[in-house]
């Protein structure tokens, strides 16, 4: 049930914040729209579901579970640091290629949206550690830029494959 209802709020969220991006052919753009809902979807049950039903605001690994220093656990060769890196990186790569192709934004837009949504991630995760303690959680900043490297690899592989079809594909970057 605590799924469902997580769900429930997500799709709603979705539809607040793309709503205004949808043009007059939505029609042509549905399919999209529901491969990134789908995707995101997936971050989320990846990332910060389920988030807490019993709020406690006594979490005394709080401050332990911060890191905002960038690549410690690879630095320190902590065990799948890299592997955890690798992974942050490649999940965000559609978030890259899907945004750039329902809004037409150009690089630097991509990049910034990319980061704020690894932003919001690190956030909510802040928050469940915060009053939870069944789901650990770790806030940390390598998290945020391997997410908005895999955001600006989505955008360029994007843009190299209009590039190299252009006459195929019509769509302007």
């Amino acid at each position: 049930m605590t799924y469902i209802v997580h769900y429930a709020f997500f799709i709603f969220v979705y539809f607040i914040y793309f709503f205004p991006i949808w043009d007059k052919n939505t029609r042509d753009k549905l399919v999209m729209h529901i491969i990134m809902f789908v995707y995101l979807s997936f971050v989320f049950t990846l990332t910060i579901i389920p988030l807490p039903t019993q709020f406690h605001f006594t979490n005394s690994a709080l401050l332990q579970s911060i890191n905002f220093i960038p690549f410690r656990d690879i630095i320190y060769g902590y065990a799948f640091a890299k592997r955890e890196a690798l992974l942050n990186v490649i999940m965000m790569i559609p978030f890259g290629i899907l945004l750039s192709l329902l809004t037409k934004k150009r690089l630097l837009a991509i990049v910034l949206a990319t980061c704020l949504f690894s932003l919001t991630i690190e956030t909510t995760q802040y928050f469940t550690i915060l009053f939870q303690t069944d789901y650990p959680r770790i806030v940390d900043i390598t998290d945020v830029i391997t997410n908005t490297i895999g955001g600006f690899l989505g955008y360029s592989v994007l843009y190299v494959y209009k590039k190299l079809f252009q006459n195929i594909i019509k769509t302007p970057l």
